[in-house]
Order: structure tokens, then sequence, then C-alpha cells
């Protein structure tokens, strides 16, 4: 498997996908019917994405809005928008997206981490809040 997703010991609304090489489309589908099992839910979540491709942003659009252009659900919510965090390559993009039209948007507001873990603080803060 080329991707594991674990929730934080302290946290079980942060979950954590760590990518350990390529994905394939059966990959994502699966990635993607997960990630929709947990989101669905209509709780807001925290997600981290460990990305160290170089098509990073690629990759994520196809897990959120999916191959056929279908939104993940519960990312943009009444009740609050899941935050998500993205480590590439050691320099790590928080970004709160909202899902218009299933494109992505707010990938105009970024704000850099110099570490995974200040990532997964600022989430678990986030989340507190």
């Amino acid at each position: 498997m080329p991707y594991t997703l674990d929730r934080h010991p302290q946290e079980q609304r942060l979950v954590q996908i760590h990518f350990s090489g390529g994905l394939t489309a059966e990959d994502l589908m699966r990635l993607r019917s997960e990630l929709t099992a947990l989101t669905g839910t209509g709780e807001t979540l925290g997600l981290l994405f460990n990305l160290a491709q170089s098509n990073a942003m690629q990759v994520l659009n196809s897990i959120l809005t999916g191959l056929d252009g279908v939104p993940l659900p519960g990312l943009s919510t009444k009740a609050g928008e899941s935050r998500l965090a993205i480590a590439e390559g050691g320099s790590v993009v928080e970004m709160i997206l909202g899902l218009v039209g299933g494109t992505p948007s707010g990938l105009d507001n970024l704000r850099f981490f110099d570490s995974a873990d200040e990532a997964t603080d600022w989430l678990l803060t986030a989340l507190r809040d």
C-alpha cells in the first residue's frame, strides 16, 4: 500500500495520511473511499497530508475532488470547514479548503510551517477552537 491513514493518538479528529510511493488510479479511489467514510460524518476533521511527490498538488486535487469531479463530502459544511495541512518535501502548507463546484478554493490562502510538527500543532489547536 503506497499510503497509510492514522488517527492522532491525542486527537481522534486529526487524520494523518502518509504517502510512501506513487499512487495509481486504483489507490486514489481506495483512499477517497476511506476519506469519504471519515469526512461524510459531518464532523470537522483535521487532515495532514504528507506528500513527497513533485505532483503533490495534482494528487491532492485528485483526492479532494475525485477522478469523477465529485467533491469529498464534509470538507466545507455550515458547521465548519475541515482543516488541511500539507507536508511537501519538508515545507508544510496549511490550507482551509472549501469546495466550490468540485474545485478546491482557498488555494491562494496558504501558510507555510517549518515542520510537520508545527502543522500538527496548528491542526490540533484549530480542532479545539
